[in-house]
């Protein structure tokens, strides 16, 4: 299961059913004109 760090709503009902950070990852994205 995979979800972002700053999806705060998922993270906590994910951690509710039992779930735990295995890794992180570090997203980058371009910069914007």
């Amino acid at each position: 299961l995979q979800v972002e760090q700053r999806n705060v709503a998922a993270v906590a009902l994910y951690r509710k059913l039992g779930f735990t950070t295995h890794h992180t990852y570090l997203t980058r994205t371009a910069p914007t004109p």
